[in-house]
């Protein structure tokens, strides 16, 4: 399979597995609000889990894919570390520390007073410049 469309099926199947998560937890939250049956909640939990198990061994698969390629989009980012990151609509780019939360990685911003969970960033991600151990 050609590398560019082995990256495209990568990043196809993350985007899918990210808006499946996003549906488990939906409706943990909402079970669980509703006072609901707790094995099912944990169920739930354990299914997304796994989703993320899944979408990290998927992150780092792209990033073998890219090789050389250091530009990535923040889905792709699943090291801890220092990255130079260039928003979407143009602009510079800004020196942003990449951490890793209790769900998920986020990025200190410089204009920022808070970290932003990837997840929410258009831009590119252009490292890792220096990796957190």
């Amino acid at each position: 399979m050609d590398p560019a469309e082995d990256l495209v099926a990568l990043r196809s199947r993350v985007s899918a597995l990210v808006e499946q998560e996003s549906g488990l937890l939906n409706q943990a939250f909402e079970l669980s609000r509703a006072g609901g049956d707790r094995r099912g909640v944990d169920a739930l939990f354990a299914q997304v889990q796994a989703i993320q198990v899944e979408r990290g061994a998927l992150k780092k698969r792209i990033g073998e894919v890219l090789g050389t390629q250091r530009l990535h989009m923040a889905s792709e980012v699943w090291r801890p570390g220092v990255y130079d990151y260039r928003p979407a609509g143009g602009g510079d780019s800004v020196r942003v520390r990449v951490t890793a939360d209790a769900l998920g990685l986020q990025a200190a911003m410089p204009d920022r007073r808070e970290p932003v969970r990837l997840e929410t960033l258009n831009g590119m991600f252009d490292g890792p410049l220096a990796v957190d151990t």
